[in-house]
């Protein structure tokens, strides 16, 4: 009778243990990692080129006034939710010149800048935006390469672009498009003094270090 009871009761503990082996085991739900939206607040540095086309005039005509440009940039940025807000300026220098009256007339451009603003939209790290503010330029005019005069002009610059945060940390790169207009001033060569001025279209690439 002893030696039945063992059985039996060996057979209950593997029955148990069989069962409790048919129990599936809860694991915990996994965990996935979720990257911190990026944020756009803080001071930048940074660097430009690209290319201006426009119109440089006259009393009485115009003409084309083109070149490259390459300069600096530096801004700060506030983020308020999904609504960038910043401060930009940025100065280049360029080659920007034309001639008129077969060459007898020619002007040049060889620095422009700006002090802007910046309302942009962030999609985590893209940011499209639109600018405006002042433009800052200089330009000399010339009647056959020797007779000349300078000024430096103040106008407004307005445009847009695309601004994205590279995967290295703290770069961000850029392609912005704006038209500016200098304004006029008084030129006086030889004597006779007329009005001249410029104005151009801008395509910029850039790219930025955030601090």
């Amino acid at each position: 009778m002893i030696r039945s009871g063992i059985a039996a009761l060996a057979a209950i503990a593997c029955i148990s243990a069989a069962s409790a082996a048919d129990v599936p085991v809860r694991r915990a739900p996994m965990q996935h990692y979720v990257a911190p939206a990026y944020n756009w607040t803080g001071f930048y540095i940074g660097v430009n080129g690209g290319y201006a086309w426009g119109k440089a005039t006259d009393t009485f005509v115009d003409w084309n006034h083109n070149g490259g440009m390459f300069g600096g940039t530096a801004g700060y940025n506030w983020q308020f939710g999904s609504i960038v807000l910043g401060i930009e300026g940025d100065v280049d220098w360029t080659n920007m010149s034309g001639s008129t009256l077969g060459g007898l007339v020619t002007t040049k451009s060889s620095w422009v800048g700006s002090a802007r603003g910046r309302v942009g939209y962030a999609f985590d790290r893209f940011l499209p935006f639109v600018t405006g503010g002042a433009a800052f330029g200089d330009g000399k005019i010339c009647i056959v390469q020797i007779f000349c005069d300078q000024k430096t002009h103040v106008g407004w610059t307005v445009g847009g672009g695309l601004e994205y945060a590279l995967p290295m940390h703290n770069w961000t790169a850029k392609v912005e498009f704006r038209h500016s207009e200098f304004g006029t001033k008084d030129y006086t060569i030889l004597g006779i003094t007329g009005p001249g001025g410029f104005k151009s279209n801008t395509a910029l690439a850039g790219i930025n270090y955030r601090f």
